[in-house]
């Protein structure tokens, strides 16, 4: 098995023995789940909500719903990818409760994608979403293709952990993560040359 791989079945294993431990009310359990989720879920409330107070008040709910729902996690299944399920469900009932939209901002730093082009590599755009750079370009996205694509290449999650966490299939993954590649290269390009006259 190789390091990674060995990592990844510890932290498994680790999170199996919270979950019980939850489940037979050890508290402080929960407490390093949420220590060690709390990042990424803000940032997922802070990308659908655009304001950091709703954010930390959705970011709080998502770990109090998911501690009322614990009985009903599946023993066995990743914790992270039930929990952003959670979470991405909270964020989108707050965005309908408030009739807001899909946002479609395209605005990014002054001279961000200079070097960026529709022939940008794969690799050049995964990065940009790595660094965070480009999450208002993002926003044109949608929300399904725009966290698939964080989830993938921010959180490193499994095309078979997304299709769960979104609710569709395998190869519905694969294709909004290929198209939102390339509409990101059209976004970046259009911004680039400025608009046409």
């Amino acid at each position: 098995m190789s390091q990674k791989g060995l990592i990844n079945r510890m932290d498994h294993d680790d999170e199996a023995q919270l979950i019980e431990d939850i489940l037979d009310g050890e508290a402080e359990a929960y407490a390093v789940l949420v220590r060690r989720y709390q990042g990424p879920i803000y940032a997922l409330m802070t990308r659908m909500c655009k304001n950091i107070e709703d954010a930390s008040d959705l970011t709080q709910e998502t770990f109090v719903v998911a501690y009322e729902k614990m009985d009903r996690f599946k023993n066995g299944s990743r914790f992270f990818p039930w929990l952003y399920t959670i979470g991405l469900n909270i964020g989108r009932d707050y965005l309908r409760k408030r009739g807001r939209a899909e946002v479609s901002s395209c605005d990014l730093p002054d001279g961000f994608i200079e070097n960026l082009s529709s022939e940008s590599s794969t690799d050049e755009v995964i990065n940009g979403i790595d660094s965070g750079l480009i999450l208002n370009a993002m926003d044109a996205l949608g929300i399904g293709t725009r966290e698939a694509l964080m989830l993938r290449y921010q959180q490193g999650m499994s095309i078979k952990d997304i299709s769960g966490v979104l609710g569709i299939s395998v190869s519905s993954v694969k294709m909004k993560i290929s198209r939102g590649l390339d509409k990101l290269r059209v976004i970046f390009v259009h911004i680039k040359n400025g608009p046409s006259l």
